[in-house]
């Protein structure tokens, strides 16, 4: 009976931090549609990666397990820029670099996706 209560104390830990990761985490990772592209910033201010329109080929919405499940060299080697353990994944492909794949994840993926794809079209 007394080892049930490391245990589940442990468990409790590990939930309570998903949960603050959950719910803060989205103020450490800020993502933008700027003018000329994606920006993605550090509490929004210090700005960590830029992906310009003219550089995007691809965007869409992939699931857990195309991103950690798989065999890809490519998705292995992605920036990986999620701020929220269950939200929506975004993967953004990239036409140059070495580094081709980033994965975010805002708030409304399906409006982001929506305005980049609109963007793109200009």
């Amino acid at each position: 009976m007394t080892n049930i209560i490391p245990i589940a104390g442990f468990v409790l830990l590990l939930l309570f931090t998903a949960l603050l990761f959950q719910s803060m985490a989205r103020y450490v990772y800020n993502y933008k549609i700027g003018k000329t592209g994606i920006e993605i910033a550090l509490f929004g201010k210090i700005p960590l990666k830029r992906i310009p329109f003219d550089n995007i080929s691809e965007i869409k919405k992939t699931s857990y397990k195309e991103t950690f499940f798989t065999k890809s060299t490519e998705m292995f080697l992605a920036l990986r820029f999620g701020n929220r353990i269950w939200g929506e994944i975004v993967l953004v492909r990239q036409r140059k670099g070495f580094i081709k794949i980033v994965l975010i994840t805002p708030d409304n993926a399906d409006g982001f996706i929506q305005e980049v794809l609109q963007r793109l079209q200009k």
